[in-house]
């Protein structure tokens, strides 16, 4: 990662320099010489970046292109802390019996979050293997970052 990030900033450096010898070459006045714009530089550069990351990744479309889920400066302003509380749920369903379970609930602030990997309208995962594998897989990952919330029978 630290690498991508130093090739892109001597990748803007070179840029920066490409355009400046291009007017000297065209033997334009030192003073009129052109000027790469702050917005121009940041829009070469988000295209850069997006090229790098869409070459890293496998797939094509929307996936292979990175998202923003939040921004650093917001998640650095205020401390993080997560409280929890045991909880007893009852469960039930017309015609069925009532299912009593011990839970957490979870509340606070907390910095983290989770990004569930792609689901069709059927439920069916993206990955390969058996539907029952692709459930099991699909319950797990909801609670793969906090799993002391994760429900259980009392």
């Amino acid at each position: 990662m630290f690498l991508a990030k130093l090739i892109t900033f001597y990748g803007l450096i070179l840029l920066f320099h490409a355009v400046d010898a291009e007017d000297d070459n065209n033997n334009q006045h030192r003073n009129s010489r052109r000027r790469v714009s702050l917005y121009d530089a940041r829009n070469l550069l988000k295209q850069l970046f997006i090229s790098q990351n869409a070459k890293t990744r496998s797939g094509d479309g929307p996936r292979a292109r990175p998202m923003v889920v939040a921004k650093a400066s917001h998640m650095k302003k205020k401390k993080a802390f997560c409280r929890i509380s045991p909880l007893k749920q009852r469960i039930f369903d017309i015609g069925c019996r009532p299912k009593m379970i011990l839970n957490n609930y979870c509340y606070g602030q907390c910095q983290s979050f989770y990004i569930p990997s792609y689901t069709d309208d059927f439920g069916n995962s993206s990955s390969s293997g058996d539907s029952s594998t692709k459930k099991a897989n699909i319950e797990e990952a909801a609670f793969k970052s906090c799993a002391f919330c994760k429900p259980h029978q009392s």
